[in-house]
């Protein structure tokens, strides 16, 4: 518009001019109120296209709230039924987003209560869409999801979301206080707000913030500006904290330095005790911690058990794990 906005601006004037006796004062006066026209004319059209290209998200948004939550099917196993040390089981899942894409197909697997598993694998393998299935934010499209020798939503969904924790890379960052922060992990629960922030290694700096626990964070609320992997250990105190049976860590230390990765693999055994916990990780000397690493390849688990079992049968564990320690040597 702006191109064709200023040439309309100068024919106008020609012709203006043309066809009267007009001062310099005059001239420059209606030059600016025509040039002045051509900006808010430009200015209504690139509103105009600005909410035309908001509106076409308006139908994902209505779309979104259409959706309705998965219930409980009929016969729903009894309310009072105790859910904890069961296993969790896939039998033979498949999934593909609505474009038809495949991202899962004959996941078979069994996370026993307590294990510790490492998911690997390059991305797009299917990661964490696999741990979104197994806490039913996903629906499968193929195959059954399993707790115990019912499936998930055999169960009240609103006691299956409590069996599980879960920090993923796109966390939030709640502008709040440390405490509140940390709490909303387990609303309804009660919860160690200081042991949790011991466990994720977020004490040290929690300790040197104006009023500690109470301090304010994000600095738009005029609070305290935490780096990203200061943000991120907040977000995984926020998930041990809650009384879960299966904890989820989505890449726990992408935003953290070495020293403070090494402390999180350190303390992984001890934040995770008593509860299964599955740990996605693209740096491999991370899986050394786990109980079973489980390989995933195209939508597939082409290979799962201990570290050592996976190096000597050199497949493609192996070949992933050397590719990373190359740069090390």
């Amino acid at each position: 518009i702006g191109g064709w906005g200023d040439i309309g601006c100068l024919t106008s004037l020609v012709w203006l001019g043309a066809g009267a006796q007009l001062t310099i004062g005059q001239y420059g006066m209606l030059a600016r109120a025509v040039q002045q026209f051509s900006w808010q004319l430009g200015g209504i059209m690139r509103s105009l296209n600005t909410l035309h290209e908001e509106s076409l998200y308006l139908g994902d948004l209505y779309e979104f709230l259409d959706l309705t939550a998965p219930q409980a099917s009929p016969g729903a196993a009894d309310v009072g039924q105790d859910l904890k040390n069961l296993p969790l089981r896939f039998e033979q899942v498949s999934f593909h987003y609505p474009d038809g894409d495949l991202v899962l197909a004959g996941i078979d697997l069994e996370i026993r209560p307590g294990e510790r598993v490492a998911l690997v694998g390059e991305n797009g393998a299917g990661k964490t869409t696999l741990v979104k299935l197994m806490m039913g934010l996903y629906q499968p499209t193929g195959g059954r999801v399993l707790l115990g020798d019912k499936p998930l939503l055999a169960y009240p969904q609103d006691r299956v979301r409590q069996l599980f924790a879960a920090v993923f890379q796109d966390f939030v960052r709640f502008q709040f206080p440390v405490r509140d922060n940390i709490a909303f992990g387990a609303l309804g629960q009660a919860a160690s707000v200081e042991r949790a922030a011991e466990l994720a290694g977020a004490a040290p700096f929690i300790a040197e913030l104006p009023g500690q626990y109470e301090a304010l964070l994000g600095k738009e609320l005029g609070g305290a500006d935490l780096s990203t992997g200061e943000w991120q250990k907040l977000a995984t105190a926020r998930a041990l904290a809650r009384e879960a049976e299966l904890v989820v860590l989505d890449e726990p230390t992408a935003a953290l330095d070495p020293k403070a990765e090494a402390e999180v693999y350190r303390r992984f055994g001890e934040m995770t005790k008593g509860k299964a916990s599955v740990m996605i990780s693209h740096r491999l000397g991370a899986a050394r911690a786990a109980d079973r690493i489980l390989v995933l390849k195209n939508g597939r688990i082409v290979e799962q058990g201990t570290h050592e079992a996976l190096m000597h049968k050199g497949g493609e564990y192996s070949r992933l794990f050397s590719l990373q320690a190359q740069w090390y040597e």
